[in-house]
């Protein structure tokens, strides 16, 4: 999941709200990637207000696309993009 070239679309999202997760206001994510076997993939995010709090976790299972299928898609317009840590 390190690679900006792989697509991956969520198969299963098991989300744990800790406590309630405030609008208009910023939040920090986070995502780790977790155990690859094949195409399968698995990861785990975390939501924290802005004092470290954490306000939902969640545990998700990823299944990688057959980049055949995206060869005519322009990632950018899927809203695919790499983040600077």
């Amino acid at each position: 999941m390190t690679d900006p070239d792989r697509f991956f679309v969520t198969a299963q999202l098991n989300i744990r709200y800790r406590k309630p997760v405030p609008i208009g206001t910023p939040l920090i994510a986070t995502g780790i990637a977790g155990e690859a076997v094949g195409r399968v993939s698995k990861a785990r995010s975390f939501i924290e207000d802005g004092e470290g709090v954490l306000l939902a976790e969640a545990d998700l299972i990823l299944v990688e696309v057959d980049p055949t299928q995206l060869s005519d898609q322009d990632p950018e317009k899927l809203g695919w993009r790499v983040y600077p840590e």
